[in-house]
């Protein structure tokens, strides 16, 4: 399947770069002791439990750890895989931790125990502190080297991993701090007042997930023949989704002949899209016969002005866009703004405006999840902030089509994040989970439905299959949080 075939090729070469980074922490010339890639130097053990260590080694060789006094032995089994467990050891460092296999030795320094939070979910979880509010402020005040964070690589697998593709432990300084997930590194800095202790953060996100994509497959009740299934029916899937928009654009197209070097043709304001479709505003292409379909369309509407109104200047307010924007007026660009989330409020100059009608042109680009102009749009009134609304029907027309499949649904195919990007993380004694997620889940009422008994079972899952069914560490978590514009009639049905 094609959409296997693009996302394996870029994991394997994550893969590839990251065992060229795990073989330098070895001794030079040998490779047969290895630890598995969420050890490395400056990580958080978790407090009052066992250090656990696990890796491979030459099959059937003894394998020695040692922190502080304490020092254990372990076994390679007949593939070479080992695991050791040290004892308990209370808050502190930094430590030093050996770990030796016959003439091969690795050398851990810089260690600290204390809490180990994995954090988990997506775009909410793996949004980073270089994107908050007064970032600049943030990452330059940022320095306590009693917080760590480790970020797993996005990766996949169709069955159950032992090692993760790659990752570190970075210090939060104002060096590495830019890249933590906010969450993690605000959640942690809270946590660091009241415990005064040092707080490891695991963050294992992938924005745009879904919750079945962080299940087991014990926990889905999956066989070999339903992941079969799965497959086979997203290879239908991709077929229907291309039948579909063929049916509604033709042959669909991959360059934009809106936008061409530079020059916008379709934001002319005398051009004549009178063949163009209808589109609400606002609203999701993908709920209005545009399933499955990342890329590039145009919307196009007009507003009318008095000589009061372009004596006064306005502003065109759009409180959100998913995911990229170009807008003009009058073919006059007007503004640009990147990002889903960020609301956009652009003046319009006064040499784009005339009396009478107006064009208002919106070049809309989707890198995944939903897209389109998908919150309230308005006219301001520069001198007496009045507002009106747009018509709510635009035109709207597709230039450069993309199928929602490689990076952007793998993170929804059940169980195959958990098999990479939780599963090599289970034998780490942890204090809890950190969890937000479940937007990508909430994009209908059976959806959401479904969510309660989803998310249920994942807590209990994980908790299971960290070992601590009988002993469950806390699960926190976000979800839902307010986003857009208030509604200003209640909706008839809303997921979230």
């Amino acid at each position: 399947m094609r959409f296997i075939r693009i996302v394996h090729a870029a994991a394997l070469l994550v893969l590839t770069l990251a065992t060229q980074r795990a073989r330098a922490q070895q001794s030079p010339g040998d490779s047969s002791l290895r630890l598995a890639r969420i050890f490395g130097d400056g990580m958080v053990v978790q407090r009052d439990a066992p250090v656990v260590l696990w890796g491979w080694a030459r099959p059937s060789s003894e394998v020695r750890a040692s922190l502080r006094a304490s020092s254990a032995t372990a076994r390679a089994d007949a593939k070479g895989a080992w695991r050791l467990r040290l004892p308990a050891q209370r808050a502190g460092g930094p430590h030093t931790i050996t770990i030796a296999s016959g003439d091969a030795r690795i050398t851990l320094s810089d260690v600290l125990v204390g809490d180990v939070w994995v954090a988990s979910g997506q775009s909410n979880m793996e949004f980073a502190v270089a994107g908050v509010t007064n970032a600049a402020q943030e990452i330059a005040s940022a320095n306590d080297p009693q917080v760590r964070h480790f970020k797993v690589p996005t990766s996949w697998s169709s069955a159950p991993e032992t090692d993760l593709v790659g990752g570190r432990w970075d210090r939060a300084d104002p060096q590495h701090i830019a890249q933590f997930s906010a969450v993690g590194w605000f959640f942690a800095r809270e946590v660091r007042k009241t415990e005064r202790v040092p707080v490891g953060i695991i963050n294992t996100s992938w924005g745009g997930s879904a919750i079945e994509a962080w299940l087991s497959r014990s926990a889905l009740g999956m066989t070999d023949d339903a992941w079969s299934r799965i497959q086979r029916e997203e290879s239908a899937r991709l077929e229907t989704l291309r039948a579909t928009l063929r049916a509604k654009v033709g042959d669909l197209p991959t360059t934009d002949a809106g936008l061409v070097n530079g020059a916008a043709p379709w934001a002319d304001p005398l051009l004549d899209d009178s063949g163009w479709r209808d589109m609400p505003v606002p609203a999701y292409w993908e709920g209005n016969g545009y399933e499955g379909m990342d890329g590039i369309a145009w919307y196009r509407t007009s507003f009318t002005l008095s000589d009061d109104e372009l004596r006064a200047g306005v502003t065109v307010s759009m409180q959100a866009i998913d995911d990229d924007d170009i807008t003009w007026v009058n073919g006059v660009e007007i503004g640009r703004t990147n990002g889903y989330n960020v609301p956009r409020r652009y003046i319009v100059p006064a040499n784009a405006l005339r009396v009478g009608r107006n064009v208002l042109v919106v070049r809309v680009a989707d890198g995944g999840g939903g897209g389109g102009i998908n919150a309230r749009v308005a006219l301001i009134r520069n001198d007496s902030r009045a507002e009106r609304a747009f018509d709510a029907s635009w035109k709207f027309r597709v230039s450069a089509v993309t199928l929602a499949n490689d990076g952007q649904r793998i993170n929804k195919i059940p169980t195959v994040l958990y098999n990479r990007m939780v599963n090599p993380l289970l034998p780490l004694p942890i204090k809890g989970v950190l969890w937000y997620q479940g937007e990508s889940n909430a994009n209908n009422d059976a959806q959401a439905t479904a969510y309660r008994l989803q998310f249920a079972s994942l807590i209990g899952s994980w908790r299971k299959e960290w070992g601590r069914a009988s002993n469950p560490f806390p699960f926190l978590w976000v979800q839902l949080p307010n986003y857009g514009a208030p509604d200003t009639i209640p909706p008839r049905s809303s997921a979230w």
